[in-house]
Parts: C-alpha cells; sequence; structure tokens
C-alpha cells in the first residue's frame, strides 16, 4: 500500500528530464539563512572569546549551542575565514553585543519558522528562537 501511494511521485520526478524543473525543497532557502545566522553568531562567539579569555568558561556552552542549532540545518561550524567580526572595546560591552545579536536571532527564528513549511523545521526553529532567547536572558543577567 505504501508503495503504491509513493509510485505517483516516483513516475512525477522520473518523467522529467530537465533538472531545474524538479521541485527543490521549500524549506532549503529557510534552513540556509538559518545556517548562516547560526555561523555569524558562532563567529562573534569565537571572536569574543579570542579578545576576552576570561569569558571562554562561560560563553563556549552558549557558542557550542549554535553549533548544534547549525547541525540541526544540516550544517557543520565553518572554519574562521580571517573575517573576524568585531568585538566590544571592553568585555562588558562584548557581552552587551553579544546579548543584542542574541535577541536578534531570536526574532529573527520566530519569523523563519513563519516562513518554513515542514512541521519539522517549525519545531526546531522554535527551539532555536526559545534558546536564544534564553542566551540573551542570561548575558543580559550578567551570568554567562
Amino acid at each position: 500500500m505504501r508503495a503504491a501511494a509513493g509510485a505517483p511521485i516516483v513516475l512525477l520526478v522520473a518523467c522529467s528530464n530537465d533538472a531545474e524543473s524538479q521541485p527543490t525543497d521549500a524549506d532549503d532557502s529557510v534552513r540556509s539563512e538559518v545556517a548562516n545566522n547560526e555561523q555569524q553568531l558562532i563567529s562573534r562567539y569565537d571572536a569574543t572569546i579570542a579578545a576576552y579569555p576570561a569569558l571562554a568558561s562561560k560563553l563556549t556552552p552558549l557558542r557550542d549551542q549554535h553549533a548544534q542549532h547549525l547541525s540541526a540545518m544540516g550544517t557543520q561550524p565553518a572554519s574562521n575565514d580571517g573575517n573576524s567580526p568585531t568585538v566590544g572595546k571592553t568585555s562588558a560591552a562584548a557581552v552587551a553585543e553579544l546579548t543584542a545579536a542574541e535577541r536578534r536571532a531570536s526574532t529573527e527564528r520566530v519569523k523563519s519558522s513563519g516562513q518554513a513549511a515542514g512541521a519539522d523545521l517549525i519545531w526546531n526553529l522554535a527551539l532555536i528562537a526559545a534558546s536564544e532567547s534564553q542566551h540573551a536572558a542570561v548575558l543580559a543577567k550578567g551570568s554567562a
């Protein structure tokens, strides 16, 4: 029964010789955008940790969660290409910048979930948004 249900899809795809006419996953662009944003956050954390090593023990767990978010989008963290973001002139300013970046990211993930079609992706984006909101709260309280 399951094979019969999938047969029309297989036939539809098999009938198309033009690779460009085959449908693409509607959520690919959402995943790509989220992955880019997560990579930027990872780079920001890496730059902050490099500038203020004393913050490493507090920031690394948050940074690592962004690597998990990236993995949930089907991507792994990329190595630094030498274009590290600038960080605040003091550790407090750098943490404030991370806090603002986390707030923006959380808002963007909520928007992304509105653009996604797949239930699993929507669920993952909601979880990522909640995580980033929590990161912002932890950073703002100074407990990071």
